[in-house]
């Protein structure tokens, strides 16, 4: 336990920018989708229209947040093993 606490300097440092990286990934991604769901308003859609385009802008958000969260999780088993060697 002590020894996964104790990651080292050149593990922790990689870990922050994976995640910083990643981090402000999420904060793009949330802007074009809130960007994305409002064009519809803008252009006069009501109705039905508004609704399948807001949940077409949230599956592409979710996909797009699980494919980065995905990257995420790959480098930090490459910098895991990396370490180890």
């Amino acid at each position: 336990l002590v020894r996964a606490v104790r990651l080292g300097r050149w593990l922790t440092g990689r870990l922050v920018g994976v995640n910083l990286t990643v981090g402000i990934v999420r904060l793009v991604l949330m802007g074009l989708a809130t960007l994305l769901s409002a064009i519809p308003s803008a252009l006069g859609a009501q109705g039905a229209e508004l609704y399948v385009w807001c949940g077409l802008v949230t599956l592409a958000y979710m996909a797009a947040a699980a494919f980065f969260q995905t990257v995420r999780v790959a480098a930090i088993i490459e910098l895991w093993r990396a370490a180890a060697q």
